[in-house]
């Protein structure tokens, strides 16, 4: 049976509740009718079904043409370096900047031949496909839907891009609702860059109004990744925030963590990668999150989660969130550089059945 003191070290590995009051508190939602007692709050921690599924979020700045024009350098080690993050840590992956197939298979030959994970967004070539493609590594997760939805509202070079949402729908363990086993779908996105946050803007309210509703079901939960390319001192930020919160998201980061989640890098700075990602000695593939401070000068990428509803056949709750540092690579001559200009964003999601 879980303690208390371990679910509160799940709930937030950095700075654990140490009240009981604050840990029910964290498995609350604003409009949530059922909110958790104590008791049940334990047994869904407790479920004999219950699933654990950690989940990145990565920008990989493998931008490649797929014609040698304006291709980012080092595309292979560095897209090797990825998958091998994603291989040895994470149950699914969901990256952008991956236009061609060559990229994708350079990430994927992190697996032995003959055991690659499942990968949807392959197929089309360069610039066809939003650069989007979600990876599941661990073959106990039924993918049931996939899909792609490009972006009506477009400007300048990201016009040739064709960027949009990438969709999946996960079953990760059985519902025990009328309404059948519900599913976690999984959507993630790169808006429009280039200084065009109108457009960004816009993006978002097309995901808000014709996306998300087309394929979203009630009795699922929903995440949304991705990078907005909109800081939250940017005022279009609360804008976006406003439109997403209209549908049931809510900023994961804000929600659960008050420092300033910095996640650009500035085309792989290593002096600042250091600066704001100080490695975290307990997991160095994580940054030191502690005095930071809560201004959230450099975050562009962004994870939110829909508040649940009494029709959702599962319940979905979530540790406090991490930044990611992109693995390091070999870069020549004895020099070590950064696999990305991003740094990615790790959920760690537990999963039962909501009765």
């Amino acid at each position: 049976m879980t303690s208390l003191q371990d679910l509160a070290r799940f709930m937030d590995p950095l700075d654990p509740p140490t009240s009981l009051s604050a840990l029910v508190d964290m498995h609350r939602w604003h409009s949530r009718a059922d909110e958790p007692g104590i008791a049940r709050m334990l047994r869904r921690h407790d479920h004999p079904k219950r699933v654990d599924i950690r989940l990145l979020w990565q920008n990989t700045f493998l931008l490649s043409s797929g014609f040698g024009i304006g291709d980012k350098p080092d595309l292979g080690p560095r897209a090797k370096a990825i998958g091998t993050l994603i291989r040895d840590r994470y149950d699914v992956a969901a990256l952008a900047e991956l236009f061609t197939d060559s990229e994708r298979n350079g990430l994927l030959s992190a697996w032995p031949r003959g055991q690659r994970p499942r990968a949807f967004g392959m197929g089309p070539g360069a610039m066809e496909s939003s650069g989007l493609l979600t990876v599941v590594n661990n073959p106990n997760l039924q993918v049931t839907r996939s899909a792609e939805a490009e972006f009506e509202n477009e400007a300048g070079e990201d016009a040739l891009a064709d960027k949009g949402v990438r969709f999946i729908e996960i079953f990760a363990g059985p519902g025990t609702t009328h309404m059948g086993d519900g599913r976690i779908e999984i959507f993630s996105t790169h808006l429009q860059s280039g200084g065009h946050r109108d457009v960004a803007l816009a993006q978002v309210r097309e995901f808000v109004n014709k996306i998300f509703p087309y394929f979203h079901r009630p009795e699922n939960a929903a995440i949304l990744v991705g990078d907005f390319n909109i800081r939250p001192g940017n005022p279009e930020f609360p804008q976006a925030k406003s439109a997403l919160e209209s549908i049931g998201f809510r900023d994961l980061w804000e929600t659960r963590s008050n420092t300033r989640g910095d996640t650009d890098l500035g085309e792989r700075d290593l002096a600042l990668t250091n600066s704001i990602c100080p490695l975290d000695p307990a997991d160095p593939t994580l940054c030191r999150e502690h005095g930071l401070g809560p201004r959230n000068s450099r975050r562009i990428d962004y994870a939110w989660v829909l508040e649940p509803t009494n029709e959702v056949a599962i319940t979905i709750d979530f540790s406090r969130p991490r930044r990611v540092r992109p693995p390091d690579y070999a870069r020549g001559g004895g020099k070590v550089g950064l696999s990305s200009d991003h740094l990615g964003l790790e959920l760690l999601i537990r999963v039962a059945a909501s009765r």
